[in-house]
């Protein structure tokens, strides 16, 4: 029998993942916060719960879910869920749990506009989500790993859609930071095999062109009208920096680079 995981939140990612891990002989447990998809999930085989955070007790089945080695949690904080303070209760179920490892899918967006390249620790601490992560990796029975991912992008996410509603696109010339989604399983489970634990990482591909390259060659690769772009205003941006993904973890892109994903 394969090792047990817990995925909460088996949505855009977190299905894609199960099904990789489900195929290299993992016993997985899959949380979606709907009932209606709990049947889809357990005619391929994960075992399924609906699991909500943030009602005013912990959800059934709960414990039950949380009885793996591994959990990998993937649900973005919802109104409700803002504060890391609010997060303690699942925490302390963790903590009675099996559970000793967890990676925490967190996002880029934790680092400000620093109209340069921005590392791990250079995150913006008054952001709610860097709190989130912060009561995680000091969960006392388990061990933490984040990974920061870029917008998510690949197969039914096409960027060109992001856009497709706006008026104009600020910032025409400022780099866009991305990650296709078989990367992000890619890294998840690169994590597991090297059992890469309390670090923080950032999930981006190794290229960063520029917003009016990319939704150009975006919109062109499904026969739609780029967007328009506001020259008058340069907008603020950031370049995040894979570097310690790729020299520490030893991870190599699947799709480093994001034009030749439109334009091949």
């Amino acid at each position: 029998m394969g090792k047990t995981i817990s995925i909460l939140g088996c949505g855009w990612l977190g299905e894609p993942l199960a099904d990789f891990l489900m195929e290299k002989n993992w016993q997985v447990k899959g949380a979606t916060t709907t009932s209606s998809k709990l049947w889809a999930l357990r005619m391929k085989g994960i075992e399924a719960y609906q699991i909500k955070l943030g009602e005013v007790t912990l959800p059934d089945g709960l414990s039950e879910f949380l009885k793996s080695e591994y959990l990998v949690v993937n649900i973005p904080p919802s109104k409700g869920m803002r504060e890391g303070a609010l997060y303690i209760p699942f925490i302390k179920a963790i903590e009675a749990s099996p559970v000793k490892k967890v990676i925490l899918v967190s996002t880029t967006s934790v680092y400000p506009n620093f109209h340069g390249e921005v590392e791990e620790g250079m995150a913006d601490t008054t952001k709610p989500l860097v709190g989130i992560e912060q009561v995680f990796l000091d969960g006392s029975s388990f061990e933490t790993t984040v990974i920061r991912f870029g917008g998510l992008i690949g197969y039914d996410r096409q960027p060109c859609r992001f856009v497709m509603s706006a008026y104009k696109v600020m910032g025409p010339e400022t780099p866009v930071n991305m990650i296709h989604r078989d990367d992000c399983v890619g890294i998840i489970d690169t994590i597991l095999e090297k059992e890469a634990w309390g670090e923080i990482y950032n999930g981006v591909a190794d290229t960063h062109p520029s917003k009016r390259d990319f939704y150009k060659a975006a919109c062109e690769s499904i026969d739609e009208e780029p967007p328009l772009f506001d020259e008058l205003h340069p907008g603020s941006f950031k370049i995040v920096s894979n570097t310690k993904l790729k020299t520490e973890l030893g991870y190599n892109f699947i799709h480093p680079d994001l034009l030749k994903l439109y334009t091949q």
